[in-house]
């Protein structure tokens, strides 16, 4: 998916790089090596993706250096080329004969480059814990109180150095949570990303447990495999990793949380998903067991999977539904995210008749850019109403 974004943003860059040199750069006095230095950034761009999607190598800082480039250097000249073309339309149409739209249009590229340096710099680790409260009348009443920290789509591969993910860890049990729960996407897209952290993962602690389901990176389908049997194998290794680590890692599959007399229902999926994600989800399998139980919570890592499963399902007696997956697009400016064109419900609490999700924003990313959508650790209490 990554490799047919940026292809697709290098094809974008083609037309301002044309449009700016033909307006700008050619009828300049600036000699023919200054012009030809205009289309240095698109050569070390094209080379840059070549190198990016070599088979088989892993990611390096390097990749997060050229994605940071590659967005700075799209934003800008795309940005400066918008304005400039209001400027040529007016002058056309009109008597206007200023630079203004122009003059603007290149402070917003600065700005706009400003922001992404930002948000590889900064943004990507500044992680934030959102305080949410979901109260029930189902809820039994040993567990009014009860405090979840939920952390998702941690993809490993893409940290700088251990230091980032073990702030993470410190940050989750600070919360001194009754459980923790990890809604997918532990890697970026191979099983080796987890080499050497199994002492920092392992020490994430709840009172009652570590939980997690997988995501749709954790089935490995983002590396390229000599065999299918390959790629399998790379996926049990991810399973087998938190298993060795002491989390429970829900496959279709329910647990039960007493305290005393009373119970709730935990139950995860393997990842559900619309294409092109991968669709193990079995909500069914997953609920066997669990018809006694009165409150019942839900991991699963894409929060389509309640809007087409549980929102309007009267069999799906869910109470609570725990996701990830969408990053916000790790964009955020308000309460607004580009998110919500692909995703109705992509950050933060949502209800419906009784039934409520939430969409952790995630703590780690693919893109190394982060503006307004922190990396989010979510605690969640539970109240129950009376």
């Amino acid at each position: 998916m990554l490799k047919t974004v940026i292809t697709i943003l290098l094809a974008l860059l083609l037309i301002p790089d044309i449009y700016l040199y033909r307006r700008f750069v050619k009828p300049s006095k600036a000699g023919r090596w200054a012009k030809l230095l205009w289309w240095l950034p698109l050569m070390i761009i094209i080379v840059g993706t070549v190198l990016t999607f070599i088979p088989g190598r892993p990611r390096t800082e390097f990749d997060n250096v050229f994605i940071i480039f590659f967005l700075c250097t799209l934003s800008g000249k795309f940005i400066f080329m918008l304005f400039s073309l209001i400027d040529r339309l007016l002058k056309s149409t009109t008597r206007y004969r200023r630079n203004i739209f122009t003059i603007s249009g290149a402070v917003i590229a600065v700005i706009a480059s400003a922001t992404v340096i930002y948000s590889y710099g900064w943004g990507v680790s500044r992680f934030t814990v959102t305080e949410v409260t979901v109260a029930s009348p189902d809820l039994p009443e040993a567990f009014d109180g009860y405090r979840i920290a939920q952390f998702s789509d941690l993809h490993i591969g893409s940290w700088r150095d251990r230091g980032q993910v073990e702030k993470i860890v410190d940050l989750i049990n600070a919360q001194k949570a009754d459980m923790v729960v990890f809604t997918g996407d532990i890697v970026n897209s191979m099983a080796s990303e987890l080499d050497g952290y199994e002492s920092t993962l392992e020490a994430i602690a709840g009172i009652d447990g570590t939980f997690s389901v997988l995501g749709n990176h954790d089935y490995c389908g983002y590396q390229r495999h000599a065999t299918k049997e390959q790629q399998a194998e790379d996926a049990r290794k991810i399973r087998t990793f938190q298993h060795n680590i002491g989390w429970h890692l829900l496959n279709n599959e329910s647990t039960i949380i007493r305290r005393g007399p009373d119970s709730i229902a935990l139950i995860g999926v393997e990842n559900w998903g619309e294409h092109p994600f991968p669709q193990h989800g079995d909500l069914e399998k997953a609920m066997r067991g669990t018809d006694s139980i009165g409150f019942k919570i839900l991991l699963s890592h894409n929060p389509m999977h309640w809007r087409h499963e549980i929102k309007d399902n009267a069999k799906a007696d869910i109470d609570l539904t725990l996701s990830g997956h969408t990053h916000a697009m790790q964009l955020r400016i308000g309460d607004h995210s580009p998110a919500v064109m692909r995703y109705p419900e992509w950050g933060g609490l949502y209800g419906n008749d009784g039934k409520s999700l939430y969409v952790n924003q995630g703590v780690g990313y693919i893109v190394p850019f982060r503006f307004g959508a922190w990396p989010e650790i979510t605690v969640i209490t539970l109240k129950r109403e009376p």
